[in-house]
Order: structure tokens, then sequence, then C-alpha cells
């Protein structure tokens, strides 16, 4: 799929890379990133 898309339909999309962090690092970010997507879709959190 082209990264260029005339109609989004409401939706976006993003490519967050966590290449070259260690794991400590990357566990602080997947939880933050883990609380926003429940607090905004808790339908995906169950």
């Amino acid at each position: 799929m082209s990264p260029i898309v005339d109609d989004h339909g409401g939706t976006r999309r993003a490519v967050l890379s966590t290449y070259g962090l260690d794991d400590a690092r990357y566990a602080v970010h997947a939880e933050r990133w883990t609380a926003w997507w429940a607090d905004r879709y808790p339908a995906a959190a169950a």
C-alpha cells in the first residue's frame, strides 16, 4: 500500500520504530503507549 492515500476514511497510520532502544527504555515506552492506547480504545485493551 502506498503511504500516500487520498481517502483516509477517518483513519490514520503511524510507524513507530523502537530500533536501538535497550530493554529498559523499550519497557518505559511500551508502558506509556499501552496506557495511551487503552485510554482511547478500551475495547482494544480487552
